[in-house]
């Protein structure tokens, strides 16, 4: 294929008519229609069959090949959003989240309000800097091993539906009421702004959560959050049930891929290094979160070309994962690639 004339290379590329709805057709319908709150087995199931991602992935190295590595302009009706296809354009816009770009856009916000109207992901600048350190503390995230790992051992041993236990507590062991409420409010977020919130039943499954957390029950990582504060501590949590469902897909695809004397051979304790490179490798390979957006915040430059205030922005992961052009190992898995805690790309 044959790129196009670049008559200003400080110009961000536009994609033509037909290839904006390419763009929706093989990248944007599949993905809704997948579930971004809560997963739709069956259209997975198709989608796999049918090799969706691998076509999208396929598309948008087309793509790339036809306008450049440069962020691509969509004129959707709604309003405007980049497509990025450069790995460091990627990495610039992750890390200037929040300010200028922000997690917080106007779709994932539609979507998160049935479920968690006050989380972290959809929180401005101000509050977000609030409870981000709320999230690393309870997750542990500057720990490669977390603190409860042994009792979260002991609870798998123990149960297949481990979820609730981990999160709440032993006393949610049996409360299979707020899972499907959760179940159902995530459902409703499947549709975002096309759905209404259910205000009673997320009063409902709120007012069950505030009750784990007030109890905070030792070896729970509710037992990790601060009391008496003003943080709405019931839509974080929320966020941490509903995140297990596509992680526990992975999980069960790292099983898969490994085997019992390969998982046990990574060392003592509870960082097996081997397995950690094969959950890894799975959740590249079938990411729980297909696609991530941003939102500018202001005028702002990505790659050095201009960005719009309020325009969105699209990262789709698998594009990135499995782009053969660029990454030798990109339909197969190497957990050997994260041997050191990073992945080594070729």
């Amino acid at each position: 294929m044959d790129p196009l004339p670049q008559t200003d290379p400080t110009k961000m590329a536009e994609a033509s008519v037909p290839d904006t709805f390419r763009i929706m057709n093989t990248v944007v319908a599949p993905t809704l229609a997948k579930g971004v709150i809560k997963r739709r087995p069956s259209v997975e199931a198709l989608a796999q069959h049918r090799g969706l991602d691998t076509k999208a992935v396929e598309l948008l190295q087309d793509l790339r090949e036809k306008y450049g590595g440069g962020p691509l302009l969509l004129r959707f009706p709604f309003r405007s959003q980049i497509l990025l296809l450069d790995p460091e354009h990627v990495a610039q816009v992750l890390s200037e989240t929040p300010s200028p770009f922000t997690a917080a856009t106007k779709e994932k916000k539609t979507a998160l309000a049935h479920l968690e109207p006050e989380n972290v992901l959809i929180a401005g600048e101000a509050r977000r800097e609030e409870l981000r350190p709320v999230h690393e503390h309870a997750l542990a995230t500057d720990q490669r091993v977390h603190p409860l790992a042994k009792h979260f051992k002991d609870i798998i041993h123990a149960e297949a539906e481990v979820v609730r236990r981990i999160v709440l507590g032993d006393a949610a062991t049996e409360d299979e009421s707020i899972s499907n409420d959760l179940s159902d409010i995530r459902g409703r977020g499947n549709w975002g702004f096309a759905a209404s919130t259910n205000k009673s039943k997320l009063e409902s499954f709120q007012k069950q959560l505030g009750q784990y957390l007030d109890k905070g029950e030792e070896g729970s990582l509710v037992s990790r959050l601060p009391r008496d504060s003003d943080l709405d501590l019931e839509s974080q949590v929320a966020h941490w049930l509903f995140a297990f469902d596509p992680a526990g897909m992975q999980a069960e695809a790292a099983r898969e891929a490994t085997t019992t004397t390969a998982a046990g051979s990574g060392g003592g304790g509870e960082d097996h290094p081997f397995t950690r490179g094969v959950f890894l490798e799975a959740v590249r390979l079938w990411p729980t979160t297909p696609v991530i957006l941003r939102e500018a915040t202001e005028d702002c430059e990505v790659g050095g070309f201009t960005v719009a205030k309020g325009t969105g922005v699209i990262i789709f992961e698998p594009f990135f994962h499995r782009d053969g052009q660029r990454l030798n190992f990109a339909h197969h898995m190497s957990p050997e690639n994260w041997a050191k805690g990073t992945p080594s790309w070729p």
